[in-house]
């Protein structure tokens, strides 16, 4: 029975992350003076990042995105930044559900990340999927969405870090 909840909260969040990201591709044109969407103070940018599971079993292949993740502020990670663990259907869930969660879980407090995680279980985001961990970067003062894959260059950690600091 608390599956089933669990289940559909779940659901109810994908469906939101998902109109989220598909109210970018809703604007027929751009306002002339874009309006801050997030107030209260909030940071007007969000960074999703599309977890590739393989990733987190890998040192090497986070290394990237760990260094990336560390170097935002302790607020911007809690109240701006969400995870989405992705992996290949039919291959990790032979493991089984509750240890991916434990995979994942162990990750997340083992390197001291502090955004939440979703688990795509049901594939939903198998159509974003590239192989490798992504950043989506969704900014409401231009209303835009930018794409970076990992291992992030210099020049885009810099570039992501300096707009990020920009929105606080």
């Amino acid at each position: 029975m608390q599956k089933n909840q669990t289940r559909k909260k779940i659901k109810c969040l994908i469906i939101f992350f998902l109109s989220v990201l598909n109210m970018g591709n809703t604007y027929v044109s751009k306002p002339v003076q874009p309006e801050r969407i997030l107030e209260n103070g909030k940071s007007s940018m969000v960074l999703i990042y599309i977890i590739e599971f393989r990733d987190i079993l890998c040192t090497p292949c986070s290394e990237s995105f760990l260094d990336f993740s560390l170097s935002l502020p302790l607020e911007f990670q809690k109240e701006n930044t969400w995870g989405i663990v992705v992996f290949e259907p039919g291959r990790q869930t032979n493991l089984g559900e509750k240890i991916i969660a434990k995979k994942v879980r162990g990750f997340m407090n083992g390197n001291q990340l502090h955004f939440p995680v979703f688990i795509d279980f049901f594939h939903i985001f198998k159509t974003l999927r590239t192989q490798a961990t992504q950043l989506l970067l969704l900014d409401s003062t231009s209303l835009t969405v930018k794409k970076y894959d990992f291992p992030l260059t210099a020049k885009q950690k810099e570039a992501i870090l300096l707009a990020v600091m920009e929105s606080l």
